[in-house]
Formats: structure tokens, sequence, C-alpha cells
């Protein structure tokens, strides 16, 4: 049965990894957050381009939340029309 879930902030351990990402920055074990739509389920798989990793001071519990307010403010700041009052 198909549910609809929310969220989609993760953040999470990788435990597995195609050929064509071990070269590049993220390997089996990092710690990583990103957003995507299976934010719930168990396991999920996702573009790189998707993941951060999580830094050494910071949990997944506390990574994950921090996304999507910093990507609004990314947004607003690049794209909004600020104007000076």
């Amino acid at each position: 049965m198909d549910m609809l879930l929310f969220g989609r902030e993760v953040g999470g351990i990788i435990t597995r990894i195609c050929e064509a990402v071990a070269a590049k920055e993220l390997a089996v074990g990092c710690r990583v957050f990103c957003m995507m739509k299976q934010a719930y389920y168990t396991y999920i798989t996702t573009p790189t381009g998707f993941c951060t990793r999580i830094p050494d001071s910071l949990g997944c519990g506390k990574a994950a939340p921090t996304l999507i307010p910093y990507v609004t403010a990314l947004h607003v700041l690049v794209n909004g029309l600020l104007w000076r009052f």
C-alpha cells in the first residue's frame, strides 16, 4: 500500500555506494544529511549531489532539520527581490 509520507530531511550513515561515487568525498560509513521525498524510509537511494557530510560536532538528529531553513534562506538571498526601504 502506498502511503503519503511527510518530511524531506534525512540524516544517516552511508551503508552502500556505487563504484562511480567511490572516488569522490563520500564513502561507506560517512554521516550525511540530504533532502528527498523518501525521508522516513529505513533505507534510501539518492544522488550524491543531494547529500552533504555532517560535521563531527553535529549529530544526525540536529543536522537534518537545519537543511530546509538553510535552503529557504539561500533561495531568498540569491533569487529574492531584496529592496532597500
